[in-house]
């Protein structure tokens, strides 16, 4: 009991742990281990980084950095280039743990290189040059190979909430690996560091291995196909002039980005190169690493959402320039001088710490800060607005070939701006052409600073009409992303201009549901000029929340004299706008020579705010409309009763209204029924879903209810001798109703549910706005327990495949026989189907529709295609299985994929059947009835419960295949069972059962 106990107050820790950190059950161990391999290899790559740093200073001083961002930038885009064709011919799996291994063991070779004396120490010279491009080369790989696994790893849902938090083991990294360093150094010395550099980076690509054998389904085991479009098929597209507006400052952001870090670094070691030794300059990068990234962890956890929620995308993006220009010129200007001459006469400062090395200092640490949290977190956000279709290729082109020919432009640049000033300065010494080259990239970091800024407002200019145009273009336009007051405008064209009234009256939702409190500024103006159609309409939403500042406008329209349906909708927005309404003003409307809808408006207006007597009055008139001979101002009174508070005595004739001729009224009604909140004749409206005539209205009536409708459509929903089409209308009007409730509903009984109501929940699942349904059963049932149902799935399908082999015998024939098998290959189809459905709940909804209808094509090649973009999409534990029964493959072939989890057992058929019939719960309804109809033809025993239990099945051909069973196996029991199924509810089952009443006597 302890245990137990323990055992759950861990489990409770564990959740609220996981909750804290915005992760499901299911995802905690993936993101640990990829946070534990990703920051194990980081904390390697630093004390690497830090002391190849120190020994290139050493040995070539920082005037060699340039060649070394020329010869980086070369090798790195290789790099990318190799990294892409490892992945065509090496499983994805196989390509990350290679990558891995590949960045420790050099720094082994390089180590041994280092003591090297021959050729007067050559050997060790180019090793030091060699280690300080691997350094480089690293970097990329290890940022490359974390990024390809989360994204095996986790679903587009997932990798929102787990990356941040593996990525978070860089900034983990910084402070490990910083503040242990000088401790490496006392104890190891500089050279000897890299071995533990090695070792440690060996570790975390042990780590990775584990990862990829443990959850070997997420890394498919073919090379990786590539299905972006090609470069070619890019630029023969044409761009928008949105596009290329935005499209050229981004790449001059990423561009100057790059330029900046490497002026930055350039000038920043070259400061610790002047003051400091290899040793010392080890110490204090590891140091300084350490306290950065104590600051990053601050940051990224505290203020980086905060900033960029505050100033927005691109007020966040314009942070870091604008205080690198800011502090560039300060230090350019020689203002921390001036700051150290004060500090000097308060402190001993030593002397080689100048107002340069200040702020050089200063610029490497706000750099350090901000391009890795909040410029990091930002750049994925900038390449949204991009067309899906293009989006992938042009971010490549960013960062993968952009970037890295920076590297090397810049590198020549500096070597250009070094060789400009020895020639234009030939008799100046080395100290003074040293202060000028300071001064000159100090200028250079302030001047890129600025056009940095630039770049992100000119960015920021064209983001949302891009991502407008963007979406527009992808059907996925989103209110939040449209700027209110272009709409506005826009909309207002719309309507003032030519166009049809379904384009117009869509205008008019579009601006209801993204600023309903203030949608009369753009509609009441229009009023008067707009179709009486349109009018109607905007009435209607201006209706929602009536407010007199728009009542002169509607008293223009009223003084046009509209049509009654446009008028009642005036006189009612003018009467409800009014602080008290003055019923003297309405009672001429109710006089009978008024058009009914106007008089039907003045009438509930009344019954809801006037006197005791003027509610009588309008009493009367609503009793006259509801009594009258003519089908308009039945209609209309009943609409009106809707309106009022309460209906007294008018409850008497909702019994005669509800069998009323007219179809109109009587659906009119089931709205009343619902806005009333009349309780007694709820069963009115769950009545309505069994006649075609008023099921779209008793459906709308039952999901304006809400929660309160939930039990009424449970208790339908679950009755199995209910027609399957009124079941389905009650799941449906669930989904519809949208509260949590609800939905917790539907999936609970997701949960119990088998077959064609499996489906169908699935179905009205994913079909509902915004993802809600998809998001409700991950909630509740979790990643673990989508995969438990695809498991059951399988499971039914083995015992398919196991029938349709035992069934394939030379005994087993006839047409019974074939009607038996057609139907367990529809099942498998129905099967198959679920299991698709249940898949859209874990990826992406595009990725498994072309998945499908590749798979339904009748071509070899777009059924592998389909198969391929399910192995570079699913990571199910049964993924291997699924893929295996979904090839063309033989039925015994596909029951061997299904070996481990149905292990098959040849039965004969007798046996087999038998077997199907225990699973009857699982069978489709048609498949259970062909079963006892090959058991009648085959004269196959069965058991007497299973037999007994299928003859009080709801579905009446089910009853019918029974009892043309027992007639031929057990006549003697027939006779005593049919005059228990005399008076069955199908006609043709009870005829049948009359018929066999009278040939068995």
């Amino acid at each position: 009991m302890k245990l137990q106990t323990r055992a759950r107050v861990q489990g409770n820790w564990v959740r609220k742990i996981l909750q804290w950190v915005n992760l499901r059950p299911e995802e905690g161990k993936r993101t640990l281990l990829m946070f534990v391999s990703y920051t194990t290899t980081s904390v390697g790559l630093l004390w690497f980084e830090q002391c190849a740093t120190a020994l290139f200073l050493d040995k070539y001083g920082v005037e060699w950095l340039p060649w070394i961002y020329i010869a980086s930038a070369l090798m790195c885009s290789g790099l990318g280039v190799l990294y892409s064709w490892l992945q065509r011919i090496l499983p994805l799996r196989t390509v990350l743990v290679v990558i891995a291994l590949l960045t420790a063991f050099p720094l082994l070779i390089f180590r041994f290189g280092l003591e090297i004396d021959y050729l007067d120490g050559a050997i060790a010279l180019l090793s030091v040059f060699l280690l300080r491009l691997w350094m480089d080369a690293v970097d990329v790989l290890n940022d490359l190979n974390c990024q390809v696994a989360a994204n095996q790893l986790f679903n587009i849902r997932e990798i929102k909430r787990t990356y941040p938090l593996i990525s978070s083991g860089l900034l983990v990294a910084d402070v490990l690996s910083g503040f242990s360093l000088p401790l490496l150094l006392l104890v190891f010395g500089l050279e000897n560091v890299l071995v533990t550099a090695a070792i440690v980076m060996l570790v975390g690509a042990g780590t990775l291995f584990y990862v990829c054998k443990r959850y070997q389904q997420a890394f498919p085991d073919a090379p990786t196909r590539q299905w972006e479009d090609t470069e070619q098929e890019f630029k023969s597209r044409r761009t928008s002039n949105s596009l290329q507006r935005y499209i050229v400052p981004l790449f001059a952001f990423f561009i100057l980005a790059q330029a900046l870090l490497l002026l930055i670094e350039f000038q920043y070691l070259g400061q610790l190169e002047a003051k400091l030794d290899a040793s010392e300059i080890a110490g204090f990068l590891g140091l300084f690493s350490g306290f950065v990234g104590l600051f990053e962890l601050v940051t990224q956890l505290f203020i980086s959402s905060r900033v960029i929620n505050k100033l927005g995308v691109f007020g966040a993006a314009m942070l870091l320039p604008a205080s690198l220009s800011i502090l560039g010129s300060i230090t350019l200007f020689g203002l921390l001088d001036s700051l150290r001459t004060l500090i000097v006469k308060l402190v001993a400062f030593p002397e080689w710490i100048t107002g340069f090395f200040i702020g050089l200092i200063l610029l490497r640490f706000i750099d350090e800060i901000l391009r890795y949290t909040i410029i990091a977190g930002i750049e994925p956000i900038v390449f949204q607005p991009l067309p899906e279709r293009i989006r992938s290729s042009i971010q490549t082109n960013v960062q993968a070939i952009a970037q890295p020919v920076t590297s090397g432009i810049t590198g020549l640049a500096i070597l250009a701006i070094i060789a400009l000033i020895h020639w234009a300065l030939p008799t100046e010494s080395e100290v003074v052409l040293e202060q000028w080259q300071t001064w000159a990239f100090i200028f250079a970091i302030v001047v890129f600073s600025l056009i940095w800024l630039l770049s992100a407002w000119l960015m920021r200019s064209s983001y949302v009409n891009l991502l407008v145009e963007s979406a527009e273009q992808e059907g996925r336009l989103g209110f939040s992303d449209v700027a209110l007051r272009a709409l506005k405008r826009t909309v207002i064209e719309a309507l003032e201009k030519p166009g049809t009234e379904a384009d117009k009256s869509s205008c008019i939702e579009l601006l209801a549901q993204i600023d309903s409190e203030n949608v009369g500024d753009v509609l009441a103006p229009l009023l008067p000029r707009l179709s009486h159609a349109l009018q109607c309409k905007s009435l209607e939403v201006m209706l929602e929340d009536p407010k007199p500042a728009y009542r002169n406008d509607v008293s223009i329209l009223i003084e046009q004299q509209p049509p009654p349906e446009v008028l009642a909708l005036a006189l009612r927005y003018i009467w409800l706008s009014q602080p008290e309404l003055d019923i003297t003003n309405v009672k001429p409307y109710l006089n009978a020579a008024v058009d009914p809808m106007v008089r039907g408006t003045a009438a509930a207006l009344i019954l809801r705010l006037g006197t005791s007597t003027e509610k009588a009055e309008a009493t009367n008139i609503l009793r006259r409309m509801l009594t009258s001979k003519w089908e308009r101002e039945r209609v209309i009174g009943t609409q009106a009763l809707g309106e009022a508070d309460y209906l007294q005595a008018l409850r008497l004739y909702i019994p005669d209204l509800l069998q009323d001729d007219s179809l109109r009224v009587r659906c009119a009604l089931l709205d009343v029924i619902a806005s009333t909140r009349l309780q007694e004749y709820y069963p009115s409206l769950v009545r309505g879903i069994y006649y075609k005539s008023t099921r779209d209205a008793a459906r709308a009536a039952l999901v304006s209810l809400g929660n309160e409708a939930i039990t009424l459509l449970v208790d339908l929903a679950e009755d199995i001798h209910k027609p399957d089409l009124v079941r389905l209308q009650a799941w449906t009007a669930l989904g519809e109703i949208g509260t949590p409730e609800s939905l917790n509903k539907l999936v609970q009984q997701l949960m119990t549910s088998w077959g064609r109501r499996r489906r169908n929940l699935l179905r009205i699942l994913i079909k509902l706005p915004n993802e809600a349904g998809i998001e409700a059963v991950l909630d509740q049932l979790g990643r673990s327990g989508v995969e438990t149902l695809i498991e059951q799935e399988l499971l039914l399908l083995g015992q398919v495949y196991a029938a349709v082999l035992d069934f394939t015998t030379e005994e087993v024939i006839g047409e019974e026989a074939d009607l038996l098998r057609r139907s367990l290959t529809d099942l498998q189809e129905d099967v198959i189907e679920r299991c698709f459905l249940l898949m859209k709940f874990l990826y992406p909804l595009s990725a498994m529709q072309a998945a499908v209808f590749n798979l339904e094509s009748g071509s070899r090649s777009n059924r592998a295609m389909g198969l391929e973009i399910l192995d570079n999409t699913v990571d199910i534990p049964q993924k291997r299985a699924f893929l295996g029964i979904l090839d063309r493959r033989t039925t015994a072939e596909k029951l061997a994929c299904l070996v481990e989890l149905v292990p098959y057992q040849p039965m004969s058929p007798s046996d087999r059947l038998r077997r199907l019939i225990e699973l009857r719960h699982f069978l489709s309804d048609w498949s259970l009835a062909c079963c006892f109809h090959l058991a009648r033809a085959q004269r196959y025993s069965l058991t007497p419960e299973a037999t007994l239990v299928c003859l009080r099945h709801p579905t009446s051909f089910v009853r019918e295949a029974v009892l043309s069973y027992l007639k031929e196996a057990s006549p003697r029991s027939c006779r005593e069972l049919l005059p228990m199924m005399e008076n069955d509810s199908d006609h043709l089952v009870a005829a049948q059962v009359q018929q066999m009443m009278v040939e068995l006597g």
